[in-house]
Order: C-alpha cells, then sequence, then structure tokens
C-alpha cells in the first residue's frame, strides 16, 4: 500500500500538468516526480501520520507546486517572447 501512494504522488501532478502544459521540460516533470516521491516517504518514515494517504497526500501537493512554478515558468517565458517579438521596433527613419 505505501508502494502504491508513493506511485501516486510521485506522478499524479506531472502526468497532469504535462497534458496541460505541453511545453513543460522534462527536467521539470522529474523534479516534480521527485519532490512527491520524496516528500510522501520523507514524512512517512518520519512518522508524521501512520496513514500513508495523509503523506501521499502533502506529496502530491508539493509535487504539484513545484510543477505549477515550472509551468508557470514557462508560459511567462513564451508570453515575453511573443511580446517582444510583437513589440514595434524603431527603424533609422523613426529617429530622425
Amino acid at each position: 500500500q505505501l508502494g502504491v501512494y508513493g506511485i501516486v504522488a510521485a506522478s499524479a501532478a506531472p502526468i497532469l500538468f504535462g497534458i496541460m502544459v505541453p511545453a513543460l521540460q522534462k527536467t521539470a516533470a522529474g523534479a516534480s516526480a521527485a519532490t512527491g516521491l520524496l516528500v510522501h516517504f520523507g514524512l512517512y518514515f518520519a512518522d508524521y501520520s501512520p496513514n500513508p494517504g495523509v503523506t501521499a497526500t502533502w506529496g502530491v501537493l508539493a509535487s504539484a507546486a513545484v510543477a505549477g512554478l515550472a509551468s508557470a515558468s514557462v508560459l511567462l517565458r513564451k508570453r515575453a517572447a511573443s511580446a517582444a517579438s510583437s513589440a514595434p521596433r524603431e527603424t533609422a527613419s523613426d529617429a530622425a
């Protein structure tokens, strides 16, 4: 049971954010999965709760936070790049 909760804690957020934000980098998805797994097992073996569902929930939330921050970073970078490319550029005739 503990291992199944660990798999869910590690994979739920990267799968969800990978579907919703296809530009999410593999390293961000991997960091999100590792965070979920480490938080789940860390809390469980630190005797935070005898119920692995509780520690898995915290793992999923931590994993979602990492994936959410990475997704926001990707989306903000894309928005900034598109704004920079669509901004009017000053030419030599405009400066005169």
